[in-house]
């Protein structure tokens, strides 16, 4: 139920600042499709671009503003760290 809110608040509401990287199907798609963004913008060559990640100590409804390039996303799990 949450995929199918979220969606629709995206549709009605416009680019949200955050995205729950669960609610996706295909994960790869929606990251690739930042790649294309990016590329765009800043004509670049997406065949040369790469995914840079920081993690951020505050909750998603806590963030108001997306970044100028990119995006943040949550839900991400780490199995296997020490």
């Amino acid at each position: 139920m949450f995929r199918v809110k979220f969606m629709r608040q995206w549709l009605i509401g416009g680019q949200p600042t955050t995205f729950p990287l669960p609610v996706f199907f295909f994960p790869q798609g929606f990251m690739t499709g930042c790649l294309q963004t990016y590329a765009r913008k800043h004509m670049a060559a997406i065949d040369g671009l790469g995914f840079e990640y920081e993690v951020l100590l505050r909750e998603p409804e806590d963030i108001t503003e997306g970044p100028e390039d990119g995006v943040f996303l949550y839900g991400l799990y780490m199995e296997g760290a020490r």
